[in-house]
């Protein structure tokens, strides 16, 4: 009876996100229901009423679904883990690198006071170019959740 407990929630979730946290709030649900059914057999319920009474007791899980669609929207849109870590490490390696160079870009000044060095004056002008240049990359580039459905779309808009 176990596996026709597990599909049927496996249905119920069919239109869930595909998240991790989907997953898990399924998993609970699914253990949950199992755990309840065998506590009914136990209480020497039948299996048809023992497994009626399971299901029942899982109760409407829309309002679930549909918080769950809504966090995705807000939430990375359902990226996992490590992509999001991942991110946010090239993201700082970005930032770093154009603030040293910001921050470089005085050295260029400096050496062009000392030594009267006019054309040295343009690396610091190249040094600025690259900064903000990865400062733009860095941000055109971030991930941003690709949403394809047309509903998916609205119940992010709402």
């Amino acid at each position: 009876m176990e596996p026709i407990i597990r599909d049927y929630i496996e249905n119920l979730f069919s239109s869930a996100p595909r998240t991790k946290q989907a997953y898990e709030l399924k998993e609970e649900i699914i253990r949950n229901t199992i755990d309840r059914y065998h506590d009914l057999i136990d209480e020497g319920k039948s299996d048809g009423d023992a497994y009626n009474q399971a299901i029942a007791g899982i109760g409407d899980i829309n309002e679930l679904i549909d918080e769950l669609r809504s966090e995705e929207c807000f939430d990375g849109g359902g990226f996992t883990e490590v992509q999001s870590t991942n991110v946010r490490k090239r993201s700082r390696v970005f930032h770093s690198v154009a603030a040293a160079l910001y921050i470089m870009c005085i050295a260029p000044c400096v050496i062009a006071g000392v030594c009267s060095i006019i054309p040295v004056m343009s690396l610091a002008f190249y040094m600025i170019s690259a900064a903000t240049g990865l400062l733009i990359y860095c941000h055109m580039t971030r991930q941003i959740p690709f949403i394809t459905d047309e509903a998916e779309k609205k119940q992010c808009q709402a």
